[in-house]
């Protein structure tokens, strides 16, 4: 649902249904930013955004979760944006995301 929500506002966007896809992707295409759950099934979004920070360090990423799997402290030190929890707000994530790849006047 966030994709579609993101798309509807102007973003491109791929999806990917585990850690294994998402680095297919990634090993296939240039992307600005990662957005990604925690909670994935059999890898978790920590081991993404571990293979993002160590194969593909010109990618950010971004963590949308609704549990405490992970604080922001730690996703960040890990190399996260942040942590944007859910439900999601789409204004928030728009904002962060616009920020963090410098496309608002902020």
């Amino acid at each position: 649902i966030v994709m579609f929500q993101l798309e509807d506002v102007g973003f491109r966007c791929k999806y990917a249904t585990s850690v294994d896809d998402g680095t297919s992707l990634l090993n296939n295409e240039k992307f600005d930013l990662v957005v990604s759950d925690v909670r994935m099934p059999i890898k978790s979004g920590v081991d993404l955004l571990e293979i993002v920070t160590s194969k593909f360090s010109n990618t950010k990423f971004l963590f949308m979760s609704g549990y405490s799997d992970i604080s922001i402290e730690a996703a960040k030190e890990k190399g996260a944006i942040t942590i944007i929890p859910k439900p999601i707000d789409l204004e928030q994530l728009v904002d962060i995301i616009e920020q963090n790849l410098g496309l608002s006047a902020a």
